[in-house]
C-alpha cells in the first residue's frame, strides 16, 4: 500500500493548505474563491482527490504564486537556507581578510 503522505497529491493538497493559511482565508471563503465546494477543497488539501495541474495553475494565478511553489515542498526553506549559507560564507570570508590583513581571501 501506498503512503499517502508520500503522493503528489498529498504534497500539493498541504501546500494549498499553507497557502490559505497563510492568506488568512477560511476553508468556505478560499473554496469560493476557486469555485469548487468547502468539501472538495477539503480532499484536495489532505491528498484525498488527485488535484489536475490546471487547478494548480488556476491556484498560481488567481493568488499569484509560482508553481514551484506546490512542485516543492520545501520551496520557501531552500531559500532561506541558500541565504543563511550565503552570509556565513561572506562573514568567513570577510574573516579571513581581516586576519590576513588583506582585501581579498
Amino acid at each position: 500500500m501506498i503512503d499517502s503522505s508520500k503522493t503528489i497529491n498529498f504534497r500539493i493538497g498541504q501546500r494549498i493548505r499553507h497557502l490559505r493559511k497563510n492568506l488568512k482565508y477560511s476553508g468556505k471563503l478560499f473554496a469560493k474563491e476557486l469555485g469548487i465546494s468547502q468539501q472538495q477543497l477539503s480532499w484536495y488539501e489532505r491528498g484525498t482527490n488527485r488535484i489536475s495541474i490546471e487547478f494548480v495553475y488556476l491556484i498560481t494565478e488567481k493568488f499569484d504564486v509560482h508553481i514551484s511553489y506546490f512542485l516543492q515542498s520545501n520551496y520557501m526553506i531552500n531559500i532561506e537556507q541558500q541565504r543563511n549559507i550565503q552570509e556565513k560564507n561572506s562573514l568567513l570570508i570577510a574573516e579571513a581578510c581581516i586576519k590576513n590583513g588583506t582585501n581579498r581571501p
